[in-house]
């Protein structure tokens, strides 16, 4: 599973320096979970901001994304945008139910909607496209996905400003 790496540094430099250090060998959880309590926060003068998402084997570390910039330390409003109807697929949840904070909130609506007669579960992994024919699989399989994906985003500490979208 990929790794978000968060740093700042009051010169690109410095910032670059800590994101090539993880990328020079096998990600650590813990040394992550460090740099994410390090860097959460704003910090004085650390004017230069970036992160980089990676995953590794035992072989080698893949750098999937990876940028840095010049940030004011002005906060700026975070948004959570849900799309509509009509942007489900079938087995949209299946490799995100492999996130345990993700398939705890899956279980939680699943639970809910069992007696209703509905396999939340079924709807959001299953590969077969007539899932969707009926509406009410897509509305809470989409439904439960965004809340689902709310809780982990609240998890690590993104509230949101404003939201958009159902």
């Amino acid at each position: 599973m990929p790794y978000l790496v968060l740093a700042s540094g009051r010169q690109e430099t410095s910032v670059q320096m800590i994101l090539d250090d993880v990328m020079s060998r096998q990600p650590d959880p813990e040394e992550i979970a460090l740099l994410h309590n390090i860097f959460k926060n704003c910090i004085g003068q650390h004017l230069i901001r970036g992160y980089g998402v990676y995953s590794g084997t035992n072989e080698k570390v893949t750098t999937h994304s990876k940028k840095m910039d010049y940030c004011e330390g002005e906060k700026r409003p975070l948004w959570f945008v849900y799309s509509g109807m009509g942007s489900q697929w079938a087995g949209m949840g299946k490799q995100l139910m492999r996130i345990p904070l993700f398939a705890k909130s899956i279980q939680k609506s699943h639970k809910i909607l069992e007696p209703k007669g509905l396999d939340l579960i079924k709807i959001i992994t299953t590969e077969d496209e007539a899932i969707f024919d009926n509406i009410l699989h897509s509305f809470v399989g989409i439904a439960a996905i965004q809340i689902a994906l709310t809780d982990i985003l609240k998890a690590v500490g993104l509230v949101p400003d404003n939201i958009i979208g159902e």
